[in-house]
């Protein structure tokens, strides 16, 4: 059943009798768990007939039905509360979660394996639990895109990186999922000498072998911090791991673009920074499949960064400021600033912070810590105004992940802190601004 939340003053719901408090047992018979259950059959009922049946447990108990005349794309005005994810019952061995140390923000340790947040969000989930009446709800309603997290198609090595066995073999599984006209995103979490080199390759090509209903894939290195006590041992990447990946990906692109238009996989850009190499250009990443998963995102702030200048026409003198940024990007943020230097005319003083709260291996500025920040820039000459990026708060309530919060780094530095879009534009948008 699903409960509802709240209705909307003067909508069809309020008018047909719904309240704050019922809960919808079925429309049509089908019945409804959550707002995606609901949003399918209240429109799919109308694809059928202009009538659907409701049946409703009243706030006090009772039950009735509810007879509703609609035409298609009238809303009942109902509001339900967020989808309760599905917590993750996987044991990766490499799943940054685990490695994260006591005492930051409880949220941040949460993980979630819920088909439903894939399709709604984004969310990557390995969909290694899933039982039958979800696969065949994914199908008849048609959740897609989906973003799946395969790591291998081998199922033993599968197995041994999930820390557990899967229901399915993943490959029979989305091949199920394309057949049904799903359309999925995927992605490798690559841990060196486990699968990686031949492994790798093999993984990739079965998986454009289920191209274009897996329209994507991400090749992505594994993330270690510091805090793997009682984990079991995982090499990092090296330089010579990233060279040879890099070489083993590029080589597949071309024989992938020589079979169709597309690449069809991707490397993170953290590859060609650990292995020292040239960032792609803009139009490598086609139609960008993979931003958010760390994938073109310093190809695009490249390209950003060109329009910027292209259409800078301030002048005036600006008063001296600071920026923070994580170890990884630092060359190309510091081309950025340098240019931004000359055409300006103006003090800019760029700050990279080292990670001493999840390790320095760990490098993004996405994972910068609110403590890290205060403890190296502590009696630095900041200017008049720090620029952080607001990538480092995660949760877009200006927190970072060990909860302290933009004015906590004011009072403790004493300097105005201002959050900037975490990009080119957006960093001069906020400097010009001041």
């Amino acid at each position: 059943m699903l409960r509802i939340q709240a209705v909307k003053e003067g909508s069809l719901g309020e008018e047909m009798g719904f309240a704050r408090g019922d809960n919808i047992l079925s429309i049509n018979s089908h019945q409804i768990n959550d707002s995606i259950d609901y949003a399918y059959h209240i429109t799919h009922g109308l694809d059928e007939s202009d009538l659907l049946q409701i049946e409703v447990e009243k706030y006090d108990g009772q039950l009735v039905e509810i007879e509703a005349e609609l035409e298609y794309g009238d809303d009942l005005g109902l509001d339900f509360p967020p989808l309760k994810a599905k917590s993750c019952k996987n044991k990766c061995i490499f799943c940054f979660v685990h490695q994260l140390p006591k005492g930051l923000r409880r949220s941040l340790y949460v993980t979630d394996e819920d088909f439903r947040l894939s399709f709604l969000l984004g969310n990557y989930v390995t969909l290694s639990q899933v039982d039958k009446t979800d696969i065949e709800r994914i199908k008849e309603q048609k959740l897609s895109p989906l973003y799946v997290s395969v790591h291998s198609t081998d199922e033993k090595i599968r197995a041994t990186l999930l820390g557990m066995k899967p229901k399915w073999p993943i490959l029979d599984l989305m091949a199920g999922l394309a057949s049904a006209g799903i359309e999925m995103h995927a992605q490798i979490v690559v841990c060196p000498e486990i699968n990686d080199g031949e492994s790798l390759t093999k993984s990739i090509s079965d998986l454009y072998s289920l191209s274009p209903s897996v329209s994507s894939l991400a090749v992505v290195p594994l993330g270690l911090t510091t805090h793997r006590e009682k984990l079991p041992h995982i090499k990092a990447v090296s330089r010579e791991d990233a060279i040879k990946t890099v070489t083993e990906v590029e080589l597949l692109q071309k024989q992938f673009r020589e079979k169709g238009e597309s690449s069809f996989v991707f490397l993170a850009d953290e590859y060609y920074l650990k292995a020292d190499l040239n960032i792609p250009a803009y139009d490598h990443y086609e139609d960008f499949p993979q931003l958010e998963n760390g994938v073109g995102l310093l190809a695009s702030f490249k390209k950003d960064a060109r329009e910027v200048f292209s259409q800078l026409t301030h002048r005036e003198k600006l008063s001296p400021i600071s920026v923070v940024t994580g170890n990884s990007p630092l060359k190309y943020i510091n081309e950025f600033t340098d240019s931004l230097r000359q055409e300006l005319g103006m003090d800019i003083r760029l700050f990279s912070i080292n990670n001493e709260l999840l390790g320095e291996t760990v490098t993004v500025t996405g994972l910068i810590s609110g403590g890290d920040i205060v403890r190296q820039l502590k009696g630095k000459e900041l200017g008049e105004k720090l620029f952080i990026p607001n990538i480092a708060m995660r949760d877009g309530n200006g927190m970072f992940i060990d909860d302290l919060t933009l004015d906590d780094i004011k009072q403790l530095l004493g300097v105005d802190v201002i959050a900037f879009d975490s990009s080119p534009s957006g960093f001069v948008e906020a400097m010009l601004k001041i």
